[in-house]
């Protein structure tokens, strides 16, 4: 998770940086998709055991492609040897870099806690079978690849900050629809696959944007920029995901709630400060 951001800032700047971690987002969504159909077919015709076998041979091609075909991305004269803390205290002094963790942490929250608590709503809420609850789950996910690739596409055309206003729009539409539709118990499952689809599609145009402009300044810090950005955000997931569980309830409201709030965080972060500079072109 953190050299896949480190190692499209050593190869790609600006524009080209956009689009590329557009389709790294992508690949990294994709995989929750694949992963339950892949692990159910396995258990179903060879066993639970396999499931290991097959990350064990997984395991061994990726190191294979790493040994035989990866090469050092960074160019020599990017190159700079510095101790790991002054290396992370030199990113983190950096405010930009902050505000765009910031965003990444809460839509990324967002996310988890939606494929977390969906299933558990959408069965308490309807007579639906685990099947149609599995094929509504995954209706979102296509938004997401749908704002990855928008990212990706108008990064050349568009300003950052302009991209970033439309993903949080779509974060606030989103959350909005999930906590209204909960009080109407006709509407409730329509209204979470819909609010899920809004708010997958602006963290969609969000990750790679925000990874891009959280590393752009950083051409001899982009592994430790990488790291702080893929372990923040995965930890403090996993963290709020903890705190979660710990709640006296969870229901549509209170999802839809929680959603509201991560995406006003993202758009409280994505105020321009008073000492920040005009971003050219915006």
């Amino acid at each position: 998770g953190s050299l896949c951001r480190s190692l499209m800032r050593d190869k790609f700047e600006g524009t080209d940086l956009v689009r590329y971690n557009g389709y790294v987002s992508m690949g990294i969504m994709l995989a929750p998709l694949l992963a339950p159909l892949i692990g159910g077919y396995l258990n179903l015709h060879f066993g639970w055991q396999s499931m290991y076998l097959f990350l064990l041979v997984v395991g061994l091609l990726i190191t294979l492609v790493m040994v035989f075909r990866f090469r050092e991305t960074l160019p020599p004269e990017c190159r700079h040897a510095q101790p790991m803390l002054p290396a992370y205290q030199h990113v983190l002094h950096n405010s930009a870099f902050c505000r765009q963790l910031g965003m990444l942490m809460a839509a990324f929250a967002g996310v988890i806690l939606y494929e977390a608590v969906f299933g558990v709503l959408v069965s308490q809420q309807s007579q639906l079978t685990s099947t149609e609850i599995s094929l509504l789950f995954v209706l979102p996910l296509p938004l997401y690849f749908a704002g990855a690739m928008l990212a990706s596409i108008k990064a050349a055309s568009w300003s950052i900050h302009r991209l970033q206003w439309i993903s949080t729009v779509a974060l606030l539409l989103g959350a909005s629809i999930v906590l209204v539709s909960a009080f109407e118990p006709v509407l409730s499952v329509a209204g979470l696959v819909l609010g899920g689809s809004f708010y997958f599609a602006g963290a969609g145009i969000l990750f790679p944007v925000a990874t891009s402009r959280a590393v752009a300044p950083f051409p001899q810090h982009s592994g430790t920029a990488g790291a702080l950005l893929g372990g923040s955000s995965n930890l403090g997931g996993g963290v709020f995901l903890l705190v979660q569980g710990a709640l006296p309830q969870m229901n549509q409201s209170v999802l839809g709630g929680l959603l509201l709030a991560f995406a006003g965080l993202v758009a409280w972060l994505l105020i321009p400060r008073s000492d920040a500079l005009p971003e050219p072109g915006g």
